[in-house]
C-alpha cells in the first residue's frame, strides 16, 4: 500500500552561472544591486558591472580606497557608502573618518568627515529605519558589543551601553521582516559563535536561536529555525552574496588548506546563482509500514 504525504517546504537548486567571472579571483567585497537593476561588485582592483552574473565589464566607478576586509560597504537610500579609510592593519590601525558614496556609479561623491565614526574594524553594518547601523566590531584591543546610528553617516551615536549579545566581531547584520537580525560573530581567531539576534530598534533585543550551524549552507523562514542546505560549490569563506528579488546570487571567497605542512590559500571569481524550484507543497510517495 502506498500513503501520499504532503510537504509545504520550499525546495532550492543551485547553478553555476559562469566558472570564471572576468574580475580577479578574490574575497572580502561586495555586490551591490543599483537602481537599474545592475550587479555591481566593489572589488580592490576596480568595479566590475553585470546583468546577468555571467558577463561583467569593468565599470566607470574608481575604487573607493576602502579596505572591504576590515571596514564596511552600507546600501543607503539609494546609494552605497563608503564608511572611512583605514591605514595598518587589525593588530595596529587607524581609520581616516572621510565617507563617501555613489547614487550612479561612476563617480564618488565626498559627503564629509565624520566627526566620531566608531574606530573598530570587522563590524556588522546595515541599513535600517531610514539610518546607517555598525554593529560590534573589534577596536584593536577587544571585541565589541556596541550598537551606532547614524543619518548621514556624519554624526554617530550610541543607541544602548548594554545589549544581551557578547562582544563579536566579524558578525552578518541582515534586514529582514522589519528587524535587523546579527548573525553569528564570534572572537578574533578564537570562538566563533552561532547565536542569532534581532530587534525592532537597536535597544531591545530577542534571541532567535542560540545556535545555528556554523559551517553550511542553510534558509529560515522567520531566523529561529534553520534549516541546512546542500550546496555544489567548493567550501570557502568571505564570499559576496546578493539578490535581485528573485534568485540569490554568491561570487567570490577564500579557503585555505595545509598542503607539505605550509598553508595555502585558494581564491574564487566563479559565480552561482540558488533559485526556488518548488513555492508550493509537493507530494511524494512513501511506502507504508
Amino acid at each position: 500500500m502506498l500513503a501520499v504525504a504532503q510537504t509545504n517546504q520550499a525546495q532550492y537548486r543551485w547553478e553555476r552561472v559562469t566558472e570564471h567571472a572576468d574580475f580577479s579571483p578574490s574575497y572580502n567585497f561586495p555586490v551591490h544591486v543599483d537602481a537599474q537593476g545592475r550587479f555591481v561588485a566593489l572589488h580592490s582592483e576596480g568595479t566590475w558591472v553585470s546583468r546577468d552574473g555571467r558577463e561583467w565589464r569593468r565599470g566607470e566607478l574608481s575604487f573607493s580606497g576602502m579596505n572591504a576586509a576590515y571596514l564596511r560597504y552600507v546600501q543607503h537610500n539609494g546609494a552605497t557608502w563608503a564608511l572611512g579609510t583605514l591605514r595598518g592593519n587589525y593588530e595596529r590601525f587607524s581609520i581616516e573618518p572621510v565617507i563617501r558614496r555613489t547614487s550612479d556609479y561612476a563617480s564618488w561623491q565626498m559627503v564629509g568627515r565624520a566627526a566620531n565614526l566608531p574606530g573598530i574594524v570587522f563590524y556588522a553594518a546595515a541599513s535600517f529605519l531610514g539610518d546607517l547601523w555598525i554593529l560590534g566590531g573589534y577596536d584593536g584591543s577587544n571585541e565589541t558589543a556596541s550598537v551606532w546610528r547614524s543619518s548621514d553617516g556624519l554624526q554617530w551615536h550610541r543607541v544602548t551601553e548594554r545589549v544581551p549579545w557578547s562582544p563579536r566581531q566579524g558578525a552578518a547584520a541582515v534586514v529582514f521582516r522589519d528587524r535587523l537580525f546579527l548573525i553569528g560573530g564570534g572572537e578574533l581567531d578564537g570562538a566563533q559563535y552561532g547565536d542569532v539576534w534581532s530587534t525592532a530598534d537597536g535597544v531591545e533585543w530577542r534571541r532567535e536561536t542560540e545556535r545555528m550551524s556554523t559551517n553550511s549552507t542553510g534558509g529560515t523562514p522567520d531566523g529561529a529555525t534553520w534549516r541546512e542546505e546542500t550546496a555544489p560549490w567548493s567550501p570557502r569563506g568571505a564570499v559576496a552574496v546578493w539578490t535581485d528579488g528573485a534568485s540569490l546570487y554568491m561570487t567570490g571567497g577564500k579557503y585555505s588548506t595545509i598542503e607539505g605542512g605550509e598553508s595555502l590559500f585558494v581564491y574564487h571569481n566563479d559565480v552561482w546563482r540558488m533559485q526556488r524550484v518548488s513555492h508550493r507543497g509537493r507530494r511524494t510517495r512513501a511506502q507504508a509500514p
